[in-house]
């Protein structure tokens, strides 16, 4: 590791219908342990979160971001077609 940025950025993919991606940069290890530990519940509630009358209902891939802050996983956008919907703020 050199420099003050984050040396690693993981991506973890699930293939499916559609294809869920989860993304993280983080430096400190207890919130990249925590990150990491929170997927298996975003997993579970994934129906529940696209089946939300904000998200098409045709999309190809949901991508989240851990949000430090709050500590949880955030559906930031999703791809519909090969159009990209930002869904935060920070998207």
């Amino acid at each position: 590791r050199r420099g003050k940025g984050n040396a690693i950025i993981v991506e973890i993919l699930f293939t499916g219908d559609p294809d869920v991606r989860f993304v993280t940069d983080l430096s400190e290890n207890h919130n990249f342990n925590s990150a990491i530990e929170k997927i298996d519940s975003v997993v579970e509630l994934l129906p529940y979160h696209l089946n939300d009358n904000n998200i098409p209902n045709d999309l190809s891939e949901a991508v989240y971001k851990y949000d430090i802050e709050s500590g949880r996983w955030r559906l930031n956008s999703v791809l519909v077609g090969q159009k990209k919907i930002s869904l935060t703020k920070k998207g």
